[in-house]
């Protein structure tokens, strides 16, 4: 009798104990995530410090915008066997994509391919219309 008693109070918490287990596995997850947020936060954080400071925004700026600062000289060195790469292909946007150039050199360069599709240095659509 007493076993029977101790198996249906088994059964009768079981599904409270099963429960209490799956609780306890959101939670550590939960943790898990909170402290992963925090890790990422703090990461933002040290970067926003860094762009607060304006020593590295002029690093930045010259790194990734090739500026110079007033007084300074530029120099751009230019590698030979790219030039010569350049000069094998016929296209322009094959030679925007050989060359290594800042990003403003190929916006402008996007642009001129824009004004002159084919190539023709003038001969485009608006002028052979007139022609006609």
């Amino acid at each position: 009798m007493l076993g029977a008693v101790g198996v249906v109070l088994a059964m009768l918490i079981l599904p409270y104990f099963q429960k209490w287990l799956i609780q306890r596995s959101e939670i550590e997850a939960a943790r898990a995530q909170v402290a992963q947020s925090q890790r990422d936060v703090a990461d933002l954080q040290r970067q926003r410090d860094r762009w607060l400071d304006s020593d590295y925004i002029k690093s930045q700026a010259r790194l990734r915008l090739d500026y110079v600062m007033p007084g300074d000289i530029g120099y751009v060195v230019s590698d030979p066997e790219s030039d010569v790469a350049a000069e094998d292909s016929d296209s322009p946007t094959t030679r925007a994509v050989v060359e290594d150039r800042p990003w403003f050199s190929d916006l402008w360069l996007s642009a001129q391919v824009a004004a002159d599709p084919d190539g023709t240095g003038g001969t485009g659509a608006g002028q052979r219309a007139g022609t006609r």
